[in-house]
């Protein structure tokens, strides 16, 4: 399937809502790469993460109570103010 397909796919089954924002990362996870991913949340990432595991920061700006998703190793949005002055408020640890 391709980037336009998985996109109609994920708001006709209401994993993306209207802005695009993810609902359901385990659906669209499963339907874009044909594998079937869980998700933990933690407050602390262990000391060892494994070859099938990739994981997320989740970020809270707390002047605003916005939150920011980044990626841990493979990070484009550079210039983030949540980032910049905001705290790490867990972990999302995806396997599959």
């Amino acid at each position: 399937m391709d980037l336009i397909g998985l996109v109609q796919e994920a708001k006709s089954k209401r994993w993306l809502d209207e802005d695009y924002t993810v609902k359901d990362s385990i659906a669209l996870l499963n339907s874009a790469t044909g594998k079937r991913f869980t998700r933990k949340i933690v407050n602390r990432l262990p000391t060892e993460i494994k070859e099938n595991d990739f994981t997320i920061e989740k970020w809270v700006n707390p002047s605003t109570g916005g939150k920011h998703f980044k990626r841990r190793f493979v990070y484009t949005l550079l210039d983030s103010m949540t980032v910049k002055i905001g705290y790490i408020e867990s972990y999302y640890i995806y396997s599959y």
